[in-house]
């Protein structure tokens, strides 16, 4: 199997013993509900840094608007 960088700098040559024991390690660790489960766990914070960039982008606005009405006034 081959695998390579999207810079196309680095190629990687796996062997199909290497690939048995890629595949014996996949099906001795169901590796897929881990990184669900690890997923899972990183997701509340995900949703809180979420909220954190959509209030800073609101308070840019609401300065930018500010800055406006009280560019009217000057």
């Amino acid at each position: 199997m081959f695998y390579c960088t999207n810079s196309f700098s680095a190629i990687e040559v796996i062997t199909s013993a290497e690939k048995q024991s890629l595949n014996k390690i996949e099906h001795q660790y169901n590796i897929d509900i881990l990184l669900i489960t690890v997923n899972g766990k990183f997701s509340p914070f995900n949703r809180k840094a979420d909220d954190i960039d959509v209030r800073k982008k609101a308070i840019i606005l609401e300065r930018q608007r500010y800055n406006e009405f009280i560019a009217l006034f000057t």
